[in-house]
């Protein structure tokens, strides 16, 4: 079969491209696409045990071979690893299947709650992949629900040397058909390409050979794009909880049982351990010593900073001790603090008197000052 120069050229300036992404240092052997995978290292190897042999590898996201008389064969096709790295499993799970003879990937949602959820979360992701190209997701139709992706420009650098080095721009335009299940457990994306231009040439033809090659990319953009985006997700909903856990406001009650005063506090054992080593430094308490299994705190009492006092609107406390003892236990979200000297627990009377700047701190340390 003859292929033309500008087909050939472009086939080979596009695998120079997977080449370079597959020989990365930091990402050996895989295609990157230009997004921040999790870095492989920090997967743990497959040690599988004599005698049971290795797994095989999954040939699903192999780019279909060119015709076996093609000269460059050697740097295409099934040569051409560009399986999604393990690392991303634990983001996106699916499998490549056919729909009309069209590749697609049926990308798996198990935390899906309904349909229209579902829907509405695979095409905020869409829409967001289409942006991050410089395109523009539009709908076309309803049934099947059907998308134009605008033109997607993607530009890669290509060093080949100090006299070969270059930047080509490739540009495309795809639809996209999304079908969902009626579970809202899985959601389908099938690409069909439209257009396709590397800058400065241009196919001549796009035979069905390289408009499936072609298809077959966009779905590894795609997925790859949805782990970043997941991963991306996932690590802003941990620091966001975070942050709410650390602005939360601890609430202090004191109770009296029978002439023994104890703290309740409205919080898990470690969010009031923190607010507490706060607050006791600000009243003029050094912790001097913290055993965190037993919840066992010994704390010596110093006259404290009256501007740091005045600074967190609380008065001196004077106790007339200089060594005290703190027991603190909780659950079910609430820790229990007694405070004791060496005579025992501390009367009602006496922790009353530090009992109203613990509560106020309690209620400010707990988060963040500005």
């Amino acid at each position: 079969m003859f292929v033309s120069s500008r087909v050939r050229l472009l086939i080979v300036g596009s695998v120079s491209v997977w080449l370079s992404a597959c020989s990365s240092n930091s990402h050996p052997g895989r295609a990157l696409h230009g997004f921040d995978y999790l870095n492989a290292k920090t997967s743990a190897p497959l040690v599988v045990p004599a005698p049971y042999p290795k797994p095989q590898i999954a040939r699903d996201y192999e780019i279909p071979a060119l015709k076996p008389n093609y000269r460059y064969t050697q740097w295409v096709g099934s040569k051409v690893n560009i399986q999604p790295p393990e690392q991303i499993i634990d983001l996106v799970s699916g499998e490549l299947q056919v729909h009309n003879q069209q590749p697609a990937y049926m990308f798996e949602h198990s935390s899906a709650q309904s349909k229209a959820q579902t829907q509405q979360w695979f095409i905020t992701i869409l829409r967001a992949y289409t942006r991050h190209f410089g395109g523009n997701l539009v709908q076309q139709k309803a049934d099947p629900l059907t998308f134009s992706s605008g033109m997607l420009t993607e530009k890669r650098h290509i060093d080949n040397g100090f006299f070969d080095s270059k930047d080509i721009v490739f540009k495309s335009k795809f639809t996209y058909e999304v079908n969902v299940s009626q579970s809202g457990r899985s959601v389908t994306l099938t690409p069909h390409l439209l257009y396709y231009r590397r800058d400065p040439r241009e196919y001549e033809q796009l035979t069905n050979q390289i408009k499936h090659r072609l298809e077959i990319k966009e779905l590894n953009r795609v997925i790859a794009f949805v782990a970043n985006y997941q991963h991306t997700h996932k690590a802003r909903t941990m620091q966001s909880k975070a942050m709410s856990v650390a602005m939360r406001s601890i609430d202090l009650q004191m109770q009296n049982n029978e002439g023994v005063a104890t703290l309740i506090a409205k919080a898990s054992v470690p969010e009031t351990i923190r607010a507490l080593e706060k607050a006791l430094s600000v009243l003029g308490f050094k912790i001097t010593a913290f055993v965190s299994e037993a919840g066992k705190m010994t704390v010596d009492y110093d006259q404290p900073s009256s501007s740091k006092l005045a600074d967190y609107g609380v008065k001196p406390v004077q106790l007339g001790e200089d060594k005290y003892y703190l027991t603190i236990g909780g659950n079910d979200g609430n820790t229990q603090i007694t405070i004791s000297d060496d005579d025992g627990v501390l009367s009602p009377a006496r922790l009353n008197k530090i009992y109203p700047a613990l509560k106020h701190l309690l209620a400010t340390m707990s988060k963040p000052q500005s």
